[in-house]
């Protein structure tokens, strides 16, 4: 990413419609190269649920959905930015050095939310009022991990599709454009996702496991079309040889 020329106005509109037009034209390739990965990560955590919540059973689950979790959305990135051909197989990747690296990334954003959470525990403990946090997690907190997971966010595109990158470079490919990648990133799940969470949130406590099993689908259709977003985006901020194009 170090010899890229950034465009300096990312088109949100654009960015969007890119994203819908690219998941309708290349949603068969998607979909089967994302069928193993998605049904691993639904068992995964079908068999999580099923288990005690002790530190042991979380560090042992986030060791496997961390690499299954990689190979979901490296197949998303490169089916994106690449093409479908750029998969060894219809039905996905398989694990080489990119995706150990990719892992490697996703653990380094672990971090780096820590440390977040770590310089934001004097906030809390000074906030001690339910009501005032109420008010401040959707008003200040939530746009602060937004803003700043949007600078980041480059890192894993990059990755997916072999190229070297830091963290750095991703803050440099998003100057300017920090809130633009926010929209151009959420917008699009909105459709699905809207509906989604809000049963989710106002709906029955618990659901039948058929009715589980329906919802973790959307949720990854959901994540799917994120990821997809996350691409197109990357694509476009690191293309500006291709601006007529959007404009």
């Amino acid at each position: 990413m170090n010899d890229l020329a950034y465009i300096t106005k990312l088109p949100v509109l654009d960015a969007v419609r890119e994203t819908f037009r690219e998941v309708g034209q290349k949603w068969p390739a998607l979909f089967l190269a994302l069928l193993i990965p998605a049904i691993s990560l639904i068992v995964a955590e079908h068999f999580q649920s099923q288990l005690p919540t002790t530190l042991v059973n979380s560090i042992v689950f986030t060791c496997i959905l961390l690499p299954i979790n990689a190979l979901f959305a490296i197949v998303c990135h490169r089916i994106i930015i690449l093409g479908p051909d750029s998969l060894p197989r219809a039905i996905g990747v398989f694990w080489t050095g990119r995706e150990t690296r990719f892992v490697g990334w996703q653990i380094a954003m672990i971090i780096l939310g820590i440390a977040l959470s770590v310089v934001l525990i004097p906030f809390f403990l000074l906030v001690r009022s339910q009501a005032a946090m109420d008010v401040l997690i959707p008003t200040v907190l939530l746009p602060v991990v937004l803003y700043l997971s949007s600078r980041v966010l480059m890192v894993f595109p990059a990755a997916a599709t072999d190229q070297k990158t830091s963290i750095q470079d991703s803050w440099e490919l998003t100057r300017d454009n920090g809130w633009r990648v926010v929209a151009a990133t959420s917008i699009p799940m909105l459709p699905l996702g809207i509906p989604v969470f809000s049963f989710l949130q106002w709906g029955p406590e618990e659901l039948s496991f058929g009715a589980w099993i329906v919802f973790d689908v959307l949720l990854y259709v959901i994540s799917a079309i994120s990821i997809c977003a996350i691409s197109v985006t990357y694509r476009m901020l690191a293309n500006p040889t291709n601006d007529e194009e959007w404009e």
